[in-house]
């Protein structure tokens, strides 16, 4: 199976936004990742939300686990780059969490 052989990085560029309907969050994020010598442009799309006992703690700078809170993500990639072409032939989706000034994505191609 085809894999991202190190990591990437984030290019300055890009952005993203909540829209918040309820206690639930909306989000649309797109940005382009410069991996193995390609570029990837990525469109992630997903919902946040959490128990307000957890949303205290995230508010508070504490740590949480992604179990403890719901924020799901489903990426579509596109490429031009022949050695990953791949990630735009499959569907993608993550498990996210925020940490002190990122936010982690564990991502997993569907099969």
């Amino acid at each position: 199976m085809p894999s991202i052989t190190r990591a990437a990085s984030t290019r300055a560029s890009g952005g993203d936004w909540w829209v918040a309907r309820g206690d639930t969050v909306q989000l649309d994020a797109r940005y382009v990742l410069e991996v193995d010598g390609g570029f990837v442009d990525v469109v992630n799309g997903g919902y946040w939300r959490a128990e307000p006992d957890v949303a205290a703690r995230l508010f508070a700078r504490e740590q949480v686990s992604e179990r403890e809170l719901y924020y799901r993500t489903a990426f579509v990639f596109q490429t031009g780059s022949p050695a990953h072409r791949w990630l735009a032939e499959s569907q993608f989706v993550g498990y996210a969490r925020p940490e002190p000034g990122l936010v982690c994505i564990r991502v997993f191609r569907l099969v």
